[in-house]
């Protein structure tokens, strides 16, 4: 048998198959092979429901749970696989707007019933978050560092995660220099 569209086809000669919708398939013979050339429904009606059925499932998430960003899906994955967040560690989240990484940081430390700290630092201001300390600054910059070091006390990081990026001007060279400062 073979699968099209979900549906199991004979292996036969001339055999015309229904499907879910109700489609006539035509089976033909192509040099010893079943070839599917001519899958065609009844109607207009039936070929617009195929249609919506087959878009709304490709478009339709499973239910998640919203974060800020979707990269906060990949850093879920990450820790899934290699468990980098752990309760009672200091994670800090280096380039950290829109908040999606601190999210998973807060979450997956347990920051709300531990001992845990999640700090940010960007340039760009934040909405705050529950159990989140945000700095807001250049991380290159003396200031800024000066900030994180009297926010960390004794402390120190166990975790970094870093989406910090150059502005980028679109001269290559410039570009290069600017990104092997990050």
């Amino acid at each position: 048998t073979a699968v099209v569209f979900g549906m199991a086809l004979m292996w036969s000669r001339g055999a015309v198959v229904q499907g879910p919708l109700q489609p006539r398939i035509q089976l033909r013979r192509a040099g010893g092979i079943a070839a599917l050339p001519h899958v065609r429904p009844q109607s207009g009606q039936e070929a617009a429901e195929w249609i919506k059925s087959n878009l709304d499932s490709y478009h339709t998430r499973p239910f998640r749970v919203p974060y800020r960003s979707q990269g906060a899906w990949g850093l879920r994955q990450i820790d899934d696989r290699f468990s980098l967040l752990r309760p009672d560690t200091v994670v800090l989240d280096l380039g950290c707007f829109p908040g999606g990484w601190s999210e998973v940081a807060i979450e997956r430390a347990e920051a709300s019933s531990s001992s845990s700290r999640v700090i940010g630092v960007d340039t760009t201001r934040m909405d705050p978050l529950e159990y989140h300390t945000f700095i807001q600054g250049d991380v290159s910059k003396k200031e800024t560092t000066q900030q994180l070091m009297k926010v960390l006390g004794d402390s120190r990081a166990d975790l970094v995660l870093s989406d910090v990026a150059p502005v980028l001007v679109g001269l290559k060279e410039e570009d290069h220099l600017n990104s092997m400062m990050c």
